[in-house]
């Protein structure tokens, strides 16, 4: 059976003080010194030397050596794991959506809803739960703000909107059909529309007040839809920042509030 000096480490540091102390040397990339360790330990260096052996170690030397190799290769293989999957996933859809939407669009999606009654958030599938995010977050900040999975229940409040009011539509394509009929209700009713979409040529573009633009990078044969969600999301997010820096104090006391 081959031996693993990181496994051994791992799962026997909480229960030595000799490993604990390795652990955190190792955590802060410093040197495995067995003078310094056995001097932290309480021990002498043939102690620790012996305290390997007990394990099935030739010693302390062939310990820090496995051990070097095998925190080396797993560092690598995480660090590609999370470079391909942060940069792609997560970094890339943030750093173009932001080139994408300044400032101006967040003011002026903040000036449309502090003049509106009610906010109606629309989507469907998966981005029910960005619409739900932005709910909760306008909530928060004291906004009336109504999202409803059931498409004819968003239908009927929608019905009953008054002019002015603010619907904030979610569709990547554009395209979504359920959407598009909500939005062309509301529009009927005199509302604002903010879409949140990738593509500025759609029907729901064209039918908008004001649209925050996706990364667009994701193929629209999506299967888990990651990156427009993580792109919907720096929206939502960005924009509740700008509205609590709008007036800190204010929205400050709303948060706490509101802290359950």
């Amino acid at each position: 059976m081959k031996k693993s000096a990181y496994s051994f480490l791992i799962n026997n540091k909480d229960n030595n003080e000799l490993l604990t102390y390795i652990n955190s040397l190792i955590n802060d990339n410093l040197e495995l010194n067995i003078e310094d360790i056995a001097k932290k330990s309480y021990m002498s260096k043939s102690g620790v030397t012996r305290f390997f052996k007990d394990y099935g170690f030739e010693g302390f030397k062939e310990f820090k050596y496995l051990l070097i190799n095998e925190t080396k290769q797993n560092k690598t293989s995480n660090e590609t794991l999370l470079s391909e999957f942060d940069r792609e996933v997560m970094l890339n859809p943030i750093e173009l959506t932001a080139m994408i939407n300044d400032d101006s669009v967040f003011e002026e999606a903040y000036n449309l809803l502090i003049n509106a009654q009610n906010n109606f958030i629309v989507g469907i599938g998966g981005n029910h739960s960005v619409c739900y995010e932005t709910k909760t977050r306008l909530e928060r900040f004291g906004f009336k703000a109504e999202h409803n999975f059931d498409q004819h229940g968003m239908f009927i409040s929608i019905a009953n909107a008054k002019e002015n009011d603010l619907v904030w539509a979610f569709s990547y394509t554009g395209e979504s059909p359920e959407v598009l009929k909500l939005v062309k209700k509301a529009k009927d009713r005199g509302c604002k529309i903010i879409s949140i979409t990738r593509n500025d040529e759609s029907t729901l573009t064209k039918m908008s007040d004001l649209i925050f633009k996706l990364d667009n990078s994701e193929n629209l044969v999506r299967i888990l839809s990651l990156k427009s969600r993580t792109a919907m999301t720096y929206i939502i997010y960005k924009m509740s920042w700008f509205i609590y820096r709008k007036n800190p104090e204010k929205y400050e006391q709303l948060l706490l509030n509101n802290v359950y």
